[in-house]
């Protein structure tokens, strides 16, 4: 628990550097350092989802490549422009609950390089492949039958397609990153017209209806221009494998 609040509390640091804002002096008649964090956050990501749907290309593209770094396999690469602030990448993947979590831990969790960490505690699996991988198009097939209802009762809700900017499980490791990972909930008020582009599902569906879904979005901590993304994982240093401390 001690680890993960001061991942919280440099999260909240750098996005106060970020998107420059200093720490309210009066909290009950300023809002909230996270929530303003938040707000920036989610007009980001709403810009990019509308330019996807009007085919309007942003100042950058993400691509999944061969990586720079040796024995790392695939990286995340950002060809164009991206500006200090910019959400560039969503973290695609299951969403699991401390709930659900011993179901699969054996068969997806032991060995998955593609697991994140939320403060909340909830983990998100973007594993492209094997288990991880049909549970995901399960868990996509069994959300887009609640849009098809919804679409039947007369609801401007698109289906769900493949969002290219939905890469950001891809992004290495380096402690000199230039981006940063922050939660982001897509709330019951996100557009609906754009929720076709969410690339994240629940394990486990909620019974009411709408429901909150969590997400992590990767955010630029600097200018970015043609270059491959790197992210700093914050591992507990006395508990990560050797490469970490490279």
């Amino acid at each position: 628990m001690e680890w993960e609040a001061r991942k919280r509390n440099e999260q909240l640091e750098l996005g106060k550097q970020i998107y420059q804002i200093e720490t309210p002096i009066n909290c009950d008649l300023i809002t909230p350092v996270e929530n303003v964090i938040e707000s920036n956050i989610l007009a980001r990501v709403i810009l990019m989802f509308d330019q996807i749907v009007i085919n309007q290309p942003l100042p950058f593209k993400i691509i999944k490549q061969p990586s720079y770094v040796e024995n790392s396999g695939d990286g995340l690469f950002l060809e164009g422009s991206a500006n200090v602030g910019d959400v560039i990448a969503i973290y695609k993947g299951t969403v699991y609950s401390k709930s659900n979590m011993g179901l699969f831990a054996d068969q997806i969790f032991k060995d998955n390089n593609y697991l994140i960490t939320r403060s909340d505690a909830k983990i998100i699996d973007g594993c492209p492949v094997g288990l991880s991988n049909r549970i995901y198009q399960m868990n996509r097939m069994r959300d887009n039958s609640t849009i098809k209802m919804e679409q039947r009762n007369g609801d401007d809700v698109a289906d769900f397609v493949d969002n290219p900017y939905a890469l950001g499980q891809f992004a290495n490791h380096s402690h000199h990153a230039n981006v940063t990972c922050f939660d982001f909930d897509f709330g019951t008020d996100f557009p609906k017209a754009l929720r076709g582009l969410i690339p994240n599902h629940l394990f486990t569906k909620p019974s009411a209806s709408p429901y909150l879904i969590p997400s992590m979005v990767l955010v630029a901590s600097r200018n970015i221009q043609d270059e491959e993304i790197f992210l700093d994982y914050k591992l507990d240093p006395n508990n990560c494998p050797d490469w970490y401390h490279q």
